[in-house]
């Protein structure tokens, strides 16, 4: 028996052995979550037949301290089972008594030893009817619950191996918690170690090391699902590293302490008309003798600094980002790098800043134009003025014997001020804003989302989030396109230039048509203008106390082209609310 003990008592404790030290993690299977305890069964049991050993060979403890160890072990490893039983259970049925049930067992347990004699002998009985019977099915149950999993993963081996495991669990159940040391109460003094050893001719202990010994063979064999899926994942993550480098403009590539390419791959490669068996074991600099870049790049990599940058080379941009990869000791052994074709983005910016140069030329143009318009009007009635006097004064003189040096001059100075009047009317009519008498079709909406992308960095900047509402329709209008990107650009541009980047602020932007106009309105929670200052606004020589809005003659200008079109604007604005501007003007319908 004390080989028997021994083999018992290993085979368990390899069982549980074994689940500890597995990977299991991360799994898909709910069952890698919970076989711990399985585990925890498994090492506890198996020390508890060891001591079943020592008690027989009477060494090297007391029998006494042996025996209440062993009881304590016995009943502890129970209840590793009925956890992992209860918990499986639980997560299935969703019942409050399942979860408390361990609890429940082992308070009825306590409360049997506590009040019968012999204790230890009472203890061991009962610690089989209420622990280890409800354990072992409740397991084998839960494990069996698991099966449906299994089977849609199609794994036909990890199923018999999981079935075989909840069988076992089954026979186990009857010869661990059935069949007991024999005792004066039913169903002991009936079901006991020397009925099964009259019935079968065999101690039951040896059906019980059977038992483990399938078990400690089915568990293994069922972690094997977790090597499975650990190769599954990486073949996946290959599988989807290999679809985008193959699919993605981009080279993924390693390199060694020498700028030796180790590893390069990627549909980039095709843009510049290379293959990786050509470049693998190559120097970088062999490869793109032309492109010095690249290996100075690879050099602050295998210092070991961590950046992003951009190359050209055969006309294509590639943005790079280099990392070091590093050993146990953190020496930098190699560079992986990630080449990404930034071409169709490089030249998109370039459109971008070219739209952004040119909307701001027609500003400056349209600014100029204003500035001009003003001063035209300031020196009109100046002039005017000036004209009429000379002219009365001429007209007096010529009554009166005025010396002809005088009338000459004062005929000469009229004649300078009608050409300066002329001259004032020819540059008021050129710098006029004239609108548009043609009706066309205005997308609101796309004209918006292209000012703002010309301003999503400067807004960024200051931690303004501008968003769109309501311009989901394309009104007729006389206005053009470009005159509504010039209105767009001047209050977005607004916006930012009162905002204060130390808190988050937003610009709202919204269209309605209503009584065949539309109404467009800015409205943003920042900086509040005082009301003083509100009603000169739209002024271009106002002369009042600085302010972030309204300077250089923007909001001026957008008056202007707003009011040629016979469209208003207004403002207004609230404390710790901010401002919000009402852009009238009128159109034909929508659609």
């Amino acid at each position: 028996m004390l080989f028997v003990w021994f083999i018992y008592g290993l085979a368990f404790f390899v069982l549980g052995l074994v689940i500890l030290v597995y990977p299991k993690k991360p799994s898909v299977f709910k069952l890698a979550d919970d076989i711990w305890l399985i585990a925890g069964f498994g090492i506890v049991h198996g020390i508890n037949e060891w001591l079943d050993m020592f008690l027989a060979i009477g060494k090297p403890f007391p029998p006494d301290i042996l025996k209440i160890i062993r009881l304590a072990t016995l009943v502890g490893s129970f209840l590793f089972l009925l956890r992992f039983g209860t918990k499986v259970i639980s997560e299935k049925i969703k019942h409050r008594f399942i979860q408390v049930l361990p609890v429940v067992l082992l308070a009825i347990w306590v409360i049997i030893i506590i009040i019968c004699k012999p204790r230890l002998l009472m203890g061991d009985i009962f610690g089989r009817y209420l622990l280890c019977v409800p354990g072992t099915l409740l397991t084998a149950l839960g494990l069996f619950l698991q099966i449906p999993q299994f089977k849609e993963a199609k794994l036909p081996a990890a199923t018999r191996n999981l079935r075989l495991a909840a069988i076992v669990f089954i026979f186990y159940m009857v010869f661990a918690g059935l069949f007991v040391k024999e005792a004066s109460f039913f169903p002991a003094s009936f079901l006991n170690y020397p009925l099964f050893m009259t019935l079968f001719h065999v101690p039951v202990q040896i059906l019980r090391a059977v038992c483990a010994i399938l078990l400690a063979y089915s568990n293994t064999k069922l972690l094997s699902i977790f090597r499975w899926e650990t190769r599954e994942i990486l073949r996946r993550s290959e599988l989807r590293c290999s679809t985008i480098t193959s699919a993605a403009p981009i080279i993924l590539f390693v390199q060694d302490r020498r700028s030796v390419i180790t590893f390069i791959q990627g549909k980039g490669l095709e843009l510049l008309g290379l293959e990786s068996k050509e470049i693998i074991g190559r120097h970088i600099l062999d490869v793109f003798p032309s492109v010095p870049q690249l290996d100075q790049d690879s050099q602050r990599a295998l210092s070991g600094e961590e950046f992003v940058t951009s190359v050209t080379f055969q006309g294509i941009t590639f943005e790079c980002c280099y990392s070091p990869l590093r050993d146990k000791e953190g020496e930098v052994t190699d560079v992986i790098g990630v080449f990404l074709d930034i071409t169709i983005k490089v030249k998109a910016q370039e459109e971008m800043d070219k739209y952004r140069r040119m909307i701001e030329k027609d500003a400056r143009m349209v600014e100029i134009g204003t500035m001009g318009s003003v001063m035209a009007q300031q020196l009109d009635e100046p002039l005017s003025l000036t004209h009429l006097l000379l002219k009365r004064l001429l007209s007096d003189l010529g009554e009166s014997s005025a010396p002809e040096t005088i009338t000459s001059n004062l005929r000469k100075s009229l004649s300078e001020v009608s050409q300066s009047i002329e001259i004032v009317d020819r540059f008021r009519s050129a710098a006029q804003i004239s609108g548009q008498s043609i009706i066309a079709p205005v997308d609101i909406y796309q004209i918006a989302k292209r000012v703002m992308t010309v301003f999503a960095q400067s807004a960024k900047s200051v931690n303004l989030n501008i968003a769109l509402k309501d311009m989901s329709f394309v009104p007729f209008m006389s206005m053009t396109a470009r005159e509504i990107e010039q209105i767009f650009f001047i209050l977005i541009q607004n916006a930012i230039d009162a905002a204060d980047s130390n808190k988050k602020q937003k610009l709202i932007i919204s269209c309605e048509f209503q009584d065949k106009q539309i109404e467009l309105r800015f409205t943003d929670t920042c900086a509040y203008i005082e009301p003083e200052r509100l009603q000169h606004i739209f002024e271009p020589f106002f002369t009042g106390e600085p302010d972030a809005r309204g300077k250089n003659f923007d909001l001026a200008i957008a008056k202007e082209i707003i009011r040629t079109h016979d469209g208003s604007i207004t403002a207004e604005s609230r404390p710790d609310q901010g401002t919000t501007f009402r852009v009238i003007l009128p159109v034909q319908h929508v659609h």
